[in-house]
Parts: structure tokens; C-alpha cells; sequence
């Protein structure tokens, strides 16, 4: 940190708080979940645990109409462990770390946006965000917003990076704008938003290969969901 601004000039200081914020984050989730054995049977999470536990090839019915992005990423703990209750255990841990993951990004993404900004105050917003009480009980359950959540805000970092002279570039944040939609049905929006805004990209550039590219990827997607998985 130097100057009045408390600005950052040494990456090490950088990645050090930002490993300081993920482990916080992780622990504050972990610990405040870790109290519950189980799922709540809700239908949510009955769902979402039949899925994973089907993709890792138990004969399970699968008749069911919650999205199957996020039993994916559980589905590797119904392989590992055959103990239910350490699945559980596996599962909060998962989320904690999915949750620690986004809280990182979310501070590398406002450190960005508003480079004038000082650290107390970017900090001190993710923090709070951090703390909201909604976020923290999320962790607690076999809900896909854990998921959803990362997933978005690595979507939006994508978005970022995009150069619309080379059109490849778009692909990361169509794939994750795509895969958004396998995660839960609300991923509609955000394929919605991707258009528009990519399109506004695009007109402003008057080249319009990044935008075809990122619309057929984004159905690409969707279809692949939809009739193969």
C-alpha cells in the first residue's frame, strides 16, 4: 500500500489480501454450515442430490425438472464417498469454497471498475456483501445459487476481457453465459442480457462476427442441454 489513497502497488500485498479475503470468506461459510447433517428435504435439493448422485452412475430417476449444472460439480462426491453424511460434509465445504471464489472475484472486478477507488472502500464493500446474511444460509443447502452465483460473476469477467477485432475472444464468456442457463432456468436472463450487450459491442465497432459467434455458441449451449444432457 503506498500514498494517501491506499492504493495498491505490490502484487504481493495484492494476492496476499485477496488470499486473506477467500480463506475469511471459506471459513466464515464452512464453519457457520457445517453444524447441519443433512439436507432439509426440500425439493430443491432433492433434486439437485438425486442428479449428482445419477451422474455419478447410480440408478436414479432423473425425471426431474431442476437444472443439473450445479450436480455436476457435486456429482465427483457420490464417486469419492459412499458415506451419506460425508457427502453432506463434502457439500459444504464445496459451497463455501464456491462462495469464497466469488467474493474474490467480486473484489478484483470493483478494484477494476473503479480504479480510483482506495482499498478500505473496495474492501470494505465486499465485506459487506459478504456478510449478508441470505449469502451465508445459501451455503447452507444443496441450492444451485452457490453455483450460479460464481459462474455469473465469471461471466462478467469474461465480458470484460472481450476484444471484438478478435472474435475467439468472445468464447469464454458465451460458454459461461451457456452454461449458466444448465445451472438453473434464470440463466435465460443472462443469455438475453449477453445478446444486447454484445450486439452493442459489436454495433459500436461496426464488426459483427464476435456477436454471431457469441449468440450461436450461447443456443449451442442451450440445445446441448436441453437434448443431449
Amino acid at each position: 500500500l503506498s500514498g494517501d489513497d491506499h492504493t495498491f502497488t505490490d502484487e504481493k500485498v495484492y494476492y496476499k489480501y485477496l488470499l486473506l479475503l477467500s480463506l475469511g470468506v471459506f471459513l466464515i461459510y464452512w464453519l457457520f454450515n457445517r453444524q447441519y447433517t443433512g439436507p432439509a428435504y426440500l425439493s430443491d435439493e432433492i433434486g439437485y442430490l438425486s442428479k449428482a448422485a445419477a451422474f455419478a452412475g447410480y440408478p436414479v430417476d432423473m425425471a426431474s425438472s431442476w437444472h443439473g449444472g450445479y450436480s455436476l460439480i457435486l456429482s465427483p462426491l457420490f464417486i469419492i464417498f459412499s458415506d451419506p453424511y460425508l457427502i453432506w460434509q463434502a457439500i459444504m465445504i464445496i459451497n463455501a469454497i464456491l462462495w469464497a471464489c466469488s467474493f474474490v472475484i467480486l473484489f478484483c472486478l470493483l478494484n477494476k471498475c473503479f480504479p480510483g477507488k482506495n482499498f478500505r472502500s473496495i474492501l470494505g464493500t465486499v465485506l459487506i456483501c459478504a456478510i449478508y446474511p441470505s449469502w451465508i444460509t445459501m451455503s447452507g443447502y444443496a441450492f444451485s445459487t452457490s453455483c450460479f452465483v460464481l459462474f455469473y460473476m465469471l461471466s462478467i469477467i469474461a465480458l470484460q476481457k472481450i476484444d471484438i477485432s478478435k472474435a475467439w475472444t468472445v468464447l469464454p464468456h458465451s460458454l459461461l453465459a451457456g452454461f449458466l442457463y444448465w445451472i438453473h432456468p434464470t440463466g435465460l436472463a443472462v443469455m438475453v442480457a449477453s445478446f444486447l450487450v454484445v450486439f452493442v459491442l459489436s454495433w459500436n465497432k461496426r464488426s459483427f462476427i464476435s456477436f454471431v459467434l457469441n449468440s450461436s455458441t450461447i443456443v449451442i449451449m442451450l440445445v446441448v442441454y436441453k437434448f443431449g444432457v
